[in-house]
């Protein structure tokens, strides 16, 4: 059976200015050939495999069977679809509204609270964007064009889509949507991208490509998600470990609360950022290896992609230092602009 690596993310500061009429998108959008790319929505869940089976599917995640966790998804069953593996990203409701912490939580939880939940807050469901293996077809389903992978999914997924909804009413009430949905697609053009700015993040695939599991460089994939910013102060930090052993690894980055009734100096933590320049990291670090002290409480801008669980913004990463701002300019209604995840 296969198992797909994830893929790495694309750095949306380098790669694709959306501010400026998508102009860093125009390989992709004012390609001559207007076939060439297809554009998705970058839903951001959790990577779910599906390995078909009429006697019940297997749910795989990274490898791990959670079948039992989601049994509407394990039991939506049809005939002849034995031995096809299905790629995708498994999304869920929770208490907070954040998509990606309701699948994490269902992930981690035993299956007994997995399928708890879930009667709570409704059943998971499974967006597909690939297929990996197909014995119908003789020969390896990756090696053929997204195309024609695509056109597989389009008569596959409808019918497994309506036995998930039948299972998800057997186990839990009344379910609105097909817990199992094949994602939209268009052709990669600057009309069409407008649909995908309200989501996470959109992916530009090659249309005639390949699938190549592992990384993004040559195949044709590639993943590009919204940042948001925030200025913080640093109030704390760890060392560097392996190649960065005697140099600063990380600093914790903080805002202020002003929420604290007769309290002008509480701070919360929103951020832990690794990701520097050589020569920054070197500025940052004192002759003995720790913090150097001019630093402490000095204000960096940083970029993320939303704010995950424990409200610690996802993949934090350093923008620049701002010498123009104290820690009283970095309050927590910054966070209100960043998407929750």
């Amino acid at each position: 059976m296969t198992v797909i690596p994830p893929m790495k993310a694309s750095d949306l500061s380098t790669e694709v200015d959306l501010t400026a009429e998508d102009l860093g998108l125009g390989r992709f959008l004012s390609n001559p050939d207007p076939n060439r790319f297809g554009i998705e929505s970058k839903l951001d869940g959790c990577r779910i495999n599906i390995l078909l089976h009429e006697g019940g599917n297997k749910i795989l995640s990274r490898g791990r069977d959670v079948s039992d966790h989601f049994p509407h998804l394990r039991d939506a069953t049809i005939a002849g679809a034995d031995g096809i593996l299905l790629d995708g990203e498994l999304l869920a409701s929770g208490p907070d509204g954040r998509i990606l912490s309701a699948a994490t939580s269902l992930l981690v939880s035993s299956p007994v609270n997995a399928v708890m939940k879930q009667k709570v807050h409704g059943p998971a469901w499974v967006v597909v964007f690939d297929i990996l293996e197909y014995p119908a077809s003789g020969e390896s389903i990756m090696a053929k064009p997204y195309d024609e992978r695509r056109e597989v999914l389009k008569v596959l997924i409808p019918p497994l889509g309506e036995a998930a909804a039948f299972t998800a009413d057997y186990y839990f009430d009344d379910y609105p949507e097909l817990p199992i949905q094949l994602i939209e697609s268009e052709p990669a053009t600057v009309a069409s991208l407008a649909k995908f700015r309200g989501g996470e993040g959109f992916m530009i695939k090659e249309r005639r490509g390949p699938y190549r599991p592992g990384g993004r460089d040559g195949s044709g994939w590639h993943k590009f998600k919204y940042q948001s910013t925030l200025d913080g102060f640093i109030t704390g930090w760890k060392p560097g470990k392996n190649s960065l052993t005697g140099l600063v690894g990380s600093v914790t980055i903080s805002l202020c609360d002003f929420s604290v009734p007769g309290s002008t100096h509480t701070f919360v933590e929103v951020a832990t950022v690794g990701v520097f320049t050589n020569e920054f990291r070197r500025e940052l670090t004192a002759p003995d290896g720790s913090l150097n002290p001019k630093y402490l409480y000095k204000v960096l801008e940083v970029s993320g992609q939303g704010m995950g669980t424990g409200g610690m913004l996802r993949h934090p990463r350093f923008l620049k230092l701002r010498l123009d701002k104290v820690p009283a300019d970095c309050d927590m209604d910054q966070l209100k602009a960043i998407p929750r995840v």
